[in-house]
């Protein structure tokens, strides 16, 4: 079993990185604009951003253009 996001990102669709980076993007906001946070919100944001640079390299890029319909 497999959560939607990453069967999709398998299945090369685009949304699959697009919808996490929105999402890491607005927490990563919402973290700098608020009154900072606790160590676990910098360590879960860092996470994101880390977990999300490998959908966007050259090789996903190419993977994600090479299964367009």
């Amino acid at each position: 079993m497999s959560l939607p996001p990453v069967s999709a990102l398998k299945a090369g669709r685009n949304w699959a990185r697009i919808v996490p980076a929105i999402l890491t993007v607005l927490q990563v906001i919402s973290l700098v604009a608020g009154r900072g946070g606790s160590l676990i919100s910098y360590l879960s944001a860092t996470a994101a951003v880390l977990a999300l640079v490998p959908a966007f390299l050259p090789a996903s890029n190419g993977y994600i253009a090479a299964h367009r319909r």
